[in-house]
């Protein structure tokens, strides 16, 4: 991975799951949170070191948002990725 902080989401599109890896400088991520285009939040739960798996099968078409927090709820990280079917 690059330098500095970043996410990886594949595959992307995902159709029943989505695997994130992240960098070194994420790693005290502790909170992921991923949100619809709309806002409506799909997943909020603890991580702990990578890479993490998050099922998508029940989730409509379209695009979503993956962020990552610190335990004090600083923002570390995200990217976005499309479900299709």
């Amino acid at each position: 991975m690059s330098d500095g902080p970043k996410v990886r989401l594949f595959p992307n599109p995902a159709t029943t799951s989505l695997q994130v890896k992240w960098n070194e400088q994420l790693k005290p991520a502790s909170i992921m949170i991923v949100n619809g285009i709309t806002g409506k939040q799909m997943v909020s739960t603890s991580i702990s070191n990578g890479p993490l798996r998050i099922n998508v099968a029940n989730y409509v078409p379209g695009i979503y948002v993956f962020r990552m927090f610190s335990s004090t709820g600083t923002y570390l990280g995200g990217a976005t990725f499309q479900v299709s079917k």
